[in-house]
């Protein structure tokens, strides 16, 4: 199964976004390369359904932060969604 990792950041005003990285970084050094104050709230892995969403699942250790599968599976699939390869 091919699967990406990704987080999501909290803005000072409370906007949350996300960010997807390929699977071979770790979730705490791919963190400290967003270089901003934003908060990292969530994390884990994503892969695409039989439809092309992304579904999230899984929680990063690096981070000790889990996923949120519906409220992060929504922000990823939005327009928000910024992808690193």
């Amino acid at each position: 199964m091919d699967h990406d990792k990704y987080i999501v950041f909290r803005k000072d005003d409370g906007e949350e976004y996300s960010v997807i990285f390929p699977a071979y970084r770790a979730h705490d050094e791919f963190a400290i390369t967003v270089e901003t104050s934003d908060v990292p709230i969530s994390a884990g892995f994503v892969i695409s359904d039989a439809f092309g969403a992304y579904v999230c699942f899984g929680k990063s250790v690096s981070l000790n932060l889990g996923s949120r599968p519906k409220e992060d599976g929504e922000l990823v699939n939005s327009t928000t969604n910024v992808m690193m390869k």
